[in-house]
């Protein structure tokens, strides 16, 4: 009987192996094909960035030569910590304007201020050229003419504005010269409360940050509450945002969500800080390496994340295991 179990266990191991090498050698399969196959792209050699498409040719190239691809905005950034916005809709429209445009004003008027030293990304399409054209102290990064590198296309220029734009703001993750990179939205205030967690993301020398400061924030990754240190696994990072590009063609208002939760969160979960104010005990959302609550307390009922025009205020309790050690009489953090 010993026997049979033994020889019983050798052949399951036998099975247990060849399966193993099944799958891996399939996977090295599917991996060389996905990188072979072929996707096409709009690029032009020219700087003069309207929406003529005579300017442009379509061109065929292997996602492997994307993975390449070192895209930058309008040049090399003025700094390698670089904070992205992103801006679209209908500019005809009051309530866009009202929703997006002129929020992002004023958000922008607090960030030389609270990010000094901070180069900021504006990413958008031509379409709204005069919404964005009197903005001051930004670098404007038109999607459909951004500079490339890295590739042996006969052209300077490359055209993203068919990816969701909502994803538009994730592109500094494909330039080489970016080491730090924080995705903040448009209509959001920018707090002193989210400097200090930043802040302290950075002492601690993880690549990535996330934050959740409101009992909504129930998203692995917000994607306008989280930065990446792109100096440390530049090359895993960059083929994560290179499988957001091309896996973001659509409109619709959860992609980018959807795609930071695929693609980002399971290689963020273990090398990260996450600040959180709510969900630190929920297993499927916490870091699997450090997670800590907000440094500073909450001032005027305000959360991170909050939007300008909105005015909400946060009244619920955090739960006691999220606020600080040293100050559990933080009820709201």
């Amino acid at each position: 009987m010993d026997g049979y179990k033994r020889n019983y266990i050798v052949i399951n191991r036998q099975r247990l192996l060849s399966i193993l090498c099944f799958v891996a050698v399939g996977a090295i399969i599917g991996l060389t094909r996905y990188s072979e196959s072929k996707i096409y792209v709009k690029v032009t050699n020219t700087t003069d960035f309207t929406l003529n498409p005579e300017l442009y040719s379509l061109q065929l190239i292997r996602v492997r030569d994307f993975l390449n691809i070192r895209l930058e905005c309008d040049g090399p950034p003025r700094s390698d910590k670089v904070m992205s916005f992103t801006i679209f809709g209908d500019s005809t429209k009051q309530d866009t304007k009202d929703r997006f445009f002129e929020p992002l004003k004023l958000t922008l008027s607090s960030v030389g201020n609270l990010y000094p030293g901070w180069e900021v990304r504006i990413y958008y399409h031509p379409n709204i050229q005069h919404v964005v054209a009197g903005l001051s102290n930004v670098r404007l990064c038109n999607v459909m003419a951004l500079p490339f590198a890295g590739t042996d296309l006969p052209a300077s220029h490359i055209d993203l504005s068919w990816i969701n734009p909502r994803v538009w703001r994730f592109l500094p993750l494909l330039d080489d010269y970016v080491s730090v990179f924080l995705s903040r939205d448009s209509d959001s205030i920018i707090l002193k409360r989210e400097v200090s967690a930043v802040e302290e993301w950075l002492n601690f020398n993880r690549s990535f940050h996330v934050m959740r400061d409101h009992p909504q924030h129930g998203a692995a990754i917000l994607a306008g509450m989280w930065g990446a240190r792109l100096d440390k696994r530049r090359k895993e990072i960059r083929e994560a945002a290179v499988d957001m590009v091309l896996s973001s063609q659509d409109d619709l208002k959860s992609t980018d969500q959807r795609q930071l939760e695929y693609r980002i969160w399971p290689i963020a979960k273990s090398d990260s800080v996450v600040h959180d104010s709510y969900f630190c005990k929920n297993h499927r959302l916490r870091s699997r390496d450090i997670t800590l609550p907000f440094p500073t307390r909450r001032e005027n009922y305000t959360f991170v994340g909050n939007v300008v025009n909105m005015s909400e205020y946060l009244f619920e309790e955090c739960p006691e295991e999220c606020r600080p050690v040293e100050h559990k009489e933080w009820y709201f953090c």
